[in-house]
């Protein structure tokens, strides 16, 4: 790489990074510098230690714009409010072909882990956390990342397809994924996942006497968001807000 070529590419490099800095940098900066990356051959890169320095460090810009969010749908808080209010016990027994499920504790169902080739229950859901641990390939997934990787779907789809699932927003509808809804809403729907929940309540007013939690509350909002869901009415606390027009660079 010749010096002009060079003092060229360090220059427009240090204009993004000012510029995600002070101002963001908004999806046109992300297609110019995937432009500019398009035009290195990542071979040659390899033979070249200061392109290929350059050339990663565009792939780090890119990294960090889609990580902070400009591509997805919702806003920060949406897609917050979204991951708490989705349950995952639901999406999980949608997909249990081994129906060998174990409760424990005060709030936990013990699954065949749907990640790894498990010969005995170790993939443990906490529902009253709403994520799931497994003991023996130690994935963590909240309801969002669940979905990502069972699904093999991207992080933004993965919000779209809890929005329709859980009907938060009419603006979410995606048809790709209506194979999907039917799916998983079969199962939010289920006398199966209704029964868990009617034990996992009587067992956590019996165990948990003298706590903190408001069982009834955390109950009641979930027999709720089932008959919500089952008179297809959408969640009116869902209040919809346009994701960000730029990030900015930490």
């Amino acid at each position: 790489m010749n010096k002009r070529e060079s003092d060229k590419r360090y220059k427009f490099l240090i204009e993004k990074i000012n510029k995600g800095r002070s101002e963001g940098l908004t999806i046109k900066d992300y297609i110019e510098i995937k432009h500019m990356q398009d035009e290195i051959d990542p071979f040659l890169a390899l033979e070249d230690e200061e392109l290929s320095s350059f050339y990663y460090e565009l792939e780090s810009l890119k990294k960090a714009i889609v990580k902070e969010g400009l591509f997805y749908k919702f806003s920060e808080e949406n897609i917050e409010y979204i991951k708490s209010n989705s349950m995952l016990l639901p999406l999980v027994l949608a997909n249990d072909e081994e129906k060998k499920i174990k409760i424990t504790g005060d709030n936990g169902y013990l699954f065949k882990c749907q990640f790894h080739d498990d010969k005995k229950p170790s993939m443990l859901v906490r529902d009253l956390k709403n994520d799931l641990f497994c003991y023996g390939c130690h994935s963590y997934k909240n309801a969002i990342s669940y979905l990502q990787v069972h699904e093999k779907l991207l992080f933004n789809d993965a919000i779209k397809l809890l929005s329709q699932i859980y009907l938060y927003d009419v603006k979410s509808i995606d048809r790709r994924l209506i194979n999907l809804v039917k799916k998983y809403r079969k199962s939010l729907l289920s006398g199966k996942y209704q029964e868990f929940l009617e034990v996992g309540y009587e067992r956590m007013r019996s165990r948990n006497n003298g706590s903190n939690l408001n069982i009834d509350e955390i109950y009641n909002q979930r027999f709720a968001t089932i008959k919500r869901v089952r008179e297809n009415e959408y969640d009116e606390n869902f209040k919809y807000e346009e994701p960000r027009g730029k990030v900015y660079l930490k």
